[in-house]
């Protein structure tokens, strides 16, 4: 429900989903969310670090230790891509250089590790 104050400033009532009651606030002024300290919304930036999978993907990348080696679901599960629709990102030309296969299962790691291992046979 909307009006207008005698002075002319606006104002709106709502609902609180909390507690029930009705609560007025003037048009323009900050809401008693904000002013308790909680945050209203969600920044694009914020957006894009939960949900863009490229993103996540270099976050996962980032992660990447000399040495070991993780298998696709411990990488999915790393990268924080879990739920995503990661396959095409995954079966890029630009990943190949950071996987491998070993008896049918395919292993994650940095491109020096897996380029050593396939040069030795281990690794197709």
């Amino acid at each position: 429900m909307n009006g207008t104050y005698k002075s002319g400033d606006t104002w709106t009532q709502y609902k609180c989903p909390e507690c029930g009651k009705f609560k007025t606030i003037k048009d323009g002024a900050p809401s008693e969310e904000k002013s308790n300290g909680k945050k209203l919304g969600i920044s694009i930036n914020e957006i894009i670090k939960t949900h863009d999978v490229d993103e996540l993907l270099k976050q996962g990348l980032k992660k990447l230790e000399r040495g070991t080696l993780f298998t696709e679901s411990e990488f999915v599960d790393l990268s924080g891509l879990r739920g995503k629709n990661y396959r095409t990102t995954l079966d890029s030309p630009e990943m190949r250089q950071y996987k491998g296969r070993i008896d049918g299962v395919t292993y994650y790691g940095i491109p020096t590790d897996i380029e050593d291992l396939k040069t030795r046979y281990i690794m197709r």
